[in-house]
């Protein structure tokens, strides 16, 4: 499972998540822009989460930040560490190496980046779970904002 969908899951709840993964699915999967779904979607989130109040709000969106942040951090190493595999596999295979070090070297090095492979795709973002986050942070966004005017209106 992907950290945006555990986040979501977390967040909205395991039904809440799925009704509206299952619309994402059902409406909005050859879209993009505003449509009249995206605008229901919204709508839709933005009731559950204005039920909240400021401090819950502001900590949802710290976590989706922090989320957002580690995910960016992850995919952005991934392809140096594609590279450093596949240099670290030549050199093994110039270095001459008896037969039986080869095959550690080189197992040892497919293992590594197999664990970074799925670090990296844990950390994905398919179509459902992006739209459902790009709407929850817009949700998060426009719920704080409008709160805090009305703060500083008094």
């Amino acid at each position: 499972m992907n950290v945006f969908r555990r986040l979501l899951r977390n967040e909205l709840g395991e039904q809440e998540y799925r009704q509206m993964a299952e619309y994402v699915t059902k409406n909005l999967q050859n879209q993009d822009g505003d449509t009249a779904e995206s605008t229901a979607l919204f709508h839709r989130m933005y009731q559950y989460c204005n039920r909240l109040n400021s401090k819950q709000l502001l900590a949802m969106q710290e976590r989706l930040n922090t989320v957002l942040y580690a995910s960016f951090h992850v995919g952005k190493a991934y392809v140096p560490s594609f590279a450093v595999f596949l240099l670290s596999w030549m050199i093994a295979l110039t270095l001459q190496l008896p037969v039986k070090l080869l095959l550690l070297t080189i197992g040892t090095l497919s293992l590594a980046f197999l664990l970074k492979t799925i670090q990296f795709f844990r950390h994905q973002c398919f179509f459902v779970d992006a739209k459902l986050v790009e709407t929850y942070q817009r949700v998060l966004e426009r719920i704080l904002m409008m709160r805090a005017r009305k703060q500083l209106q008094g």
